[in-house]
């Protein structure tokens, strides 16, 4: 059976126990972003650095989306 978009978005926003796309992405995306800034390094540095500092962290340290990442669910680049 092919799943429409709809129905593949509805059944996620129900296994992550939110009621709109908006919500899943306040609940880890940027409640995971706010997460990992009170620990990176905060001096001064070009863009490609302070990038990698949150990558390194959501990879490794952050609790909401370091089990994502590895278990492959979410990509960060």
């Amino acid at each position: 059976m092919q799943q429409t978009q709809n129905e593949y978005i509805n059944f996620n926003l129900d296994r992550f126990n939110c009621s709109s796309v908006k919500e899943l992405i306040e609940k880890f995306y940027l409640t995971g972003i706010i997460e990992s800034y009170q620990r990176i390094d905060k001096q001064i540095a070009v863009e490609n650095d302070i990038r990698n500092r949150f990558v390194k962290d959501f990879r490794f340290h952050n609790p909401i989306l370091k089990p994502w990442i590895q278990s492959k669910i979410l990509h960060v680049n």
